[in-house]
């Protein structure tokens, strides 16, 4: 199948909305026990490209106070209009009195009345201070982010409260989306799996209730292309907003040499950006703004998908990472329950990952295995973490940390448990 929305050269007109709305319709679980239907299943190539929306998220250039009916920003944003819906997290340092259950949640979603360059007049006026960091001598240092969830291109439940759709991308799927509104998507729920079963001959067994894998944008074992696309990705997510999902926000499971850049991702549970079990190799996450991540809160991650009351990446993190072999860069994680960044700690032990672009990892000879225990974080540099979070940082791997800011965590700027050696250059941390 072959799906097209706008292409790269000719998005979407700014003048024009293209949705596609996923039926309220109820799921026969006798046709299809997995709940896979109600959604965007893709074996085929899917292009979605709306109106350049850039940037996508940008620094403020004063403190936001409540009361006040005007943000200055650290640059023009020429692609933002009246209209659109953006959001500020919560910065503040949490008492251990004001976390877990006694979170009383201080982020915003706002409406834009008027831009004018770097000056934006809201709808309402801010209920809430948004405090930047201070140094010791009480000099701001660093001020949050606003993000911009609208884009003219959306895809979204028909209602979120009854059959929610999902995106599921698959084998050799061709993705490229780009500056797409996925709203109020996703099935699974935070907190513990239970998928149906079926037995060898592929009869059902058992009926679940909490079904693995029904994520807002979800990469499952999708190797992409036998050719790589033009710009060398095997998939690409650029540009895109994720508002509400009842588990994570973007999902890549088993899937490799992604692009995953520029992208909001605003109140998921159990966290924003994911990779889920640990062979997800070679994918590139750039600059992107995960916000407001609810979870367990529990400090310890867990990283296991057995036992009773497994509920991988569940702890609250705006990125979590299960395995070391991806590239994390210039991104932004605020206002999670626990992590800005988890890269899951606990044993992987060998992994196979593809030996080549475009390999198809479910066959040993076009994949490699690597010992994860030696393996190190294949890059860490220049992201930043703060606002309403317990750890900036929770590293456990090898690697190096380079140019990590940290503000505002009520526990940890940076706490590891490196397998043999990590090096920490250059943090910040306030």
């Amino acid at each position: 199948g072959y799906l097209e929305i706008g292409s790269v050269a000719k998005p979407i007109s700014a003048n024009v909305t293209a949705e596609i709305v996923i039926a309220d319709q109820k799921i026969d679980r006798t046709l299809d026990p997995a709940e896979l239907g109600a959604g965007i299943e893709s074996l085929g190539k899917i292009r979605i490209h709306g109106a350049v929306k850039t940037p996508t998220f940008v620094r403020l250039a004063a403190e936001p106070l409540a009361g006040q009916t005007t943000l200055t920003l650290e640059q023009p944003v020429t692609s933002w209009k009246a209209g659109d819906r953006i959001v500020i997290p919560d910065t503040r340092q949490l008492r251990a009195n004001q976390r877990g259950e006694n979170y009383q949640p201080q982020d915003e979603k706002l409406e834009i009345a008027a831009v004018n360059g770097n000056q934006i007049a809201l709808t309402t006026p801010l209920k809430f201070d948004h405090k930047g960091a201070r140094s010791g001598d009480d000099k701001l240092e660093f001020l949050p982010h606003i993000g911009n969830l609208s884009r003219n291109v959306v895809v979204r439940s028909e209602n979120p409260a009854g059959t929610r759709g999902h995106m599921i991308f698959m084998s050799r799927s061709e993705i490229d989306l780009r500056y797409v509104e996925v709203r109020e998507m996703g099935r699974t729920k935070l907190g513990v799996l239970d998928n149906a079963e079926f037995d060898s001959d592929g009869k059902l067994q058992k009926l679940g209730t909490n079904q693995i894998g029904r994520y807002a944008i979800h990469f499952h074992h999708d190797f992409g292309p036998n050719q790589a696309p033009a710009n060398g990705y095997q998939f690409t997510l650029v540009g895109n907003a994720v508002d509400s999902a009842p588990k994570w926000g973007v999902t890549v499971h088993n899937s490799h040499y992604g692009l995953v850049r520029d992208n909001v991702v605003y109140n998921t549970q159990g966290a924003g950006i994911v990779t889920e079990d640990g062979t997800e190799s070679y994918n590139l996450f750039d600059h992107n703004f995960a916000m407001r991540s609810g979870g367990s809160g529990d400090f310890a991650p867990r990283s296991g998908y057995s036992g009773a009351g497994a509920d991988p990446g569940g702890e609250g993190a705006g990125f979590w990472f299960r395995g070391p072999n991806n590239y994390i860069r210039n991104n932004v994680a605020a206002n999670a329950d626990t992590f800005g960044f988890g890269l899951a700690a606990g044993a992987l032990g060998d992994v196979r990952i593809p030996a080549f672009h475009g390999a198809d990892t479910s066959i040993d000879k076009e994949t490699k295995l690597i010992d994860t225990t030696d393996a190190a974080v294949l890059e860490f540099t220049g992201n930043e973490a703060y606002g309403a979070i317990q750890t900036g940082v929770a590293l456990g791997w090898n690697g190096t940390i380079t140019n990590f800011r940290a503000w505002n965590p009520s526990r940890h700027g940076i706490t590891a448990t490196p397998t043999d050696k990590l090096i920490v250059d250059t943090i910040t941390v306030r």
